[in-house]
C-alpha cells in the first residue's frame, strides 16, 4: 500500500493570471493499494467509479508509459474542498500519477510529473506548485514541456484563507475574463508579476500590496463570489496587507506576516461569516510526498523526485535534528544517537552537505514499511540530511 498527501494550491496569487501558483499548507491524503477489482471509498458515491479523476488520471499515466490499467483499492482523505479555487482536482491528478509510477516503477522524475499532470489538467498553474511545493511561475512554450520557475516563500507570511459555502466552477469563472486585453494592461500585470515573486520571497508585505492589482481577472470574477466585498473590508480593515480571490474563486486568501493580526482576523471573520471555514495556511514547501509507516507506530513523509525508486529502496535515513528521532530511537541506540547528534549539531550546514565528505550515520533501531513491497527497512540519521531542505 502506498500513502501520498498532496498539498491544495492557490493559483494566480492575484496578478499572475495562468501563470502564478503556490502551494498552501491543506492537504488531500490518498492511499493506493493493488486488487481484484477497483474500490474508491473516502468520497461521495457518485465519484465512486472508473471515472474518479484520481483514477483517470492514474489510467491515463500508465497509458502514456504503454503500461495496461489494473484495478487498484483508492482511499481519498481530503481537506480542500471542491471547486473553491484550491486545486482540489489538482490533487487528485498528481496523486494519480504518483501512484501509476510507485505501483510499476515506471522510471519518472518531477518534471515528467509536471508534464503529464499538465496534460490531465490543462494548465500548469496548480499542478507545478502542488509538485514541487512553494510558489511556482510556469509557462509552456509552443511544442515544448511546460517551464516551472520556482521560488521560495517567506516563511514570516501567514495567508488568511476564506473559503465560502459555494462553488465557482472555473469553467464559469473563464467565461467573465476577457480574451483579449489592451497593451497597457499586458504591460501593467507584467511588471508586478515579477513585483508578486519578489515580495513572496522576501516577505516584503508592501511590495506583494504593490504588486497584487490585477486587471485581467479579479475585476470580473469577484461579481461571482457574493461575500467578496465584505470579506475584502473585514480583511483590510482588520489588518491584512492585501488580498486575492485563489483560483477562480470562490475562496479568498487575505495576506499578513503577523500572526497576532491573523488569529485575530480569524476570530472576527468567524462570528461575522459563520458559514464560511477560515483557515490560517503557511506556504507548503515540499509539494507532493510519500508517506513510510513506522514499526510500532506512527509515519514520516519522504522526499523523492523518483516515485519509481521506491521498489529498491533497503533503508531511510532522517536529519539527527529530526522530531521523530527522539521517539523512534530504541534504548540500546540512544547512546550512539546523541552522540552524533552532537556531532551533527556542531557541524554547519554547508559542511554537513559537502560533496567531499565521508557519508555516515547510525541507526536509531526502528524500521519503517516500504510502503510499494510491506518490507521493513531500518531507519538511519545521517549529517547530510537536513530537516529544514
Amino acid at each position: 500500500m502506498i500513502k501520498i498527501t498532496v498539498p491544495a494550491t492557490s493559483a494566480n496569487l492575484g496578478i499572475g493570471y495562468d501563470t502564478l501558483g503556490m502551494a498552501v499548507s491543506l492537504y488531500s491524503h490518498f492511499t493506493f493499494e493493488r486488487a481484484d477489482k477497483l474500490t474508491i471509498t473516502g468520497c461521495p458515491e457518485e465519484f465512486q467509479n472508473e471515472n474518479n479523476l484520481v483514477y483517470v488520471s492514474f489510467v491515463d499515466a500508465l497509458a502514456a508509459w504503454g503500461e495496461p490499467a489494473f484495478p487498484v483499492a483508492i482511499d481519498i482523505q481530503t481537506d480542500v474542498p471542491v471547486a473553491r479555487g484550491l486545486g482540489s482536482s489538482s490533487t487528485c491528478v498528481v496523486a494519480g500519477i504518483m501512484a501509476a509510477a510507485a505501483l510499476t516503477g515506471h522510471t519518472v522524475d518531477r518534471a515528467e510529473l509536471v508534464r503529464i499532470a499538465t496534460e490531465v489538467e490543462g494548465h500548469p498553474d496548480n499542478v507545478a506548485p502542488a509538485i514541487l511545493g512553494g510558489a511556482v511561475c510556469s509557462f509552456t512554450p509552443t511544442d515544448s514541456l511546460p517551464q516551472c520557475l520556482r521560488y521560495e516563500v517567506s516563511d514570516r507570511l501567514r495567508f488568511i484563507t476564506v473559503i465560502p459555502p459555494y462553488e465557482v466552477h472555473t469553467s464559469e469563472a473563464r467565461k467573465v475574463v476577457p480574451q483579449e486585453i489592451p497593451l497597457s494592461t499586458a504591460v501593467w500585470q507584467m511588471g508586478r508579476i515579477a513585483g508578486m515573486t519578489r515580495g513572496l520571497e522576501a516577505g516584503d508585505l508592501d511590495l506583494i500590496a504593490a504588486a497584487n492589482d490585477d486587471r485581467i481577472q479579479e475585476p470580473y470574477r469577484r461579481r461571482l463570489i457574493p461575500d467578496y466585498n465584505a470579506v475584502r473590508d473585514t480583511c483590510l480593515n482588520g489588518g491584512a496587507k492585501t488580498i486575492w480571490i485563489s483560483g477562480s474563486g470562490s475562496t479568498l486568501m487575505a495576506v499578513t506576516d503577523d500572526t497576532i493580526v491573523a488569529k485575530f482576523l480569524q476570530v472576527k471573520l468567524r462570528e461575522q461569516f459563520p458559514k464560511c471555514e477560515t483557515h490560517i495556511l503557511t506556504c507548503d514547501t515540499e509539494g507532493a510526498q510519500i508517506e513510510f509507516g513506522i514499526v510500532g507506530g506512527g509515519s514520516f513523509s519522504v522526499f523523492t523526485t523518483r516515485p519509481d525508486t521506491l521498489f529498491g529502496n533497503t533503508y531511510c535515513v532522517l536529519a539527527p535534528e529530526h522530531p521523530l528521532v527522539e521517539s523512534i530511537t530504541r534504548p540500546e541506540y540512544r547512546e550512539a544517537v546523541a552522540a552524533y547528534q552532537e556531532q551533527a549539531a556542531a557541524s554547519s550546514d554547508i559542511d554537513r552537505l559537502s560533496t567531499a565528505r565521508e557519508k555516515t550515520g547510525v541507526f536509531t533501531g526502528a524500521y519503517a514499511i516500504n510502503p510499494i513491497n510491506g518490507k521493513e527497512v531500518p531507519i538511519y540519521i545521517a549529517d547530510y540530511v537536513l530537516v529544514s531542505y
